[in-house]
């Protein structure tokens, strides 16, 4: 739209930071959790790799239940607490960890 932003087929890597003409473009700029224009806020202004980086992290722990078995040095201990949360009283060590590549490799066919 040239109306808004004026020379489109050229670049301008400061397009939505200038200033000029009343305040620049910054109101064009969408993003999921708020844009530049907006006051910041807790759903406002969060990183917008947070969902793919939530995805990573359950992806990873879902292979290490399928396809890792492991046992701990010992079992964690949790004194003076009436629900097991947040971190046990001694630092928890696996004794053994094992990763059945052969398995993995079948079912994602590698």
């Amino acid at each position: 739209d040239v109306t808004a932003f004026p020379e489109p087929s050229s670049f301008r890597c400061r397009r939505f930071m200038d200033e000029e003409d009343g305040g620049g473009n910054k109101k064009h700029l969408i993003y999921a959790h708020g844009s530049l224009t907006e006051e910041a806020a807790l759903d406002s202004h969060q990183c917008p790799g947070q969902g793919v980086a939530l995805f990573m992290v359950e992806a990873i722990l879902a292979v290490f239940l399928s396809y890792c078995s492991w046992e701990l040095a010992e079992p964690p201990q949790w004194s003076n607490k009436p629900i097991r949360t947040g971190k046990p009283d001694k630092l928890v060590c696996l004794a053994r960890f094992d990763f059945n590549s052969e398995e993995a490799r079948r079912v994602f066919g590698m």
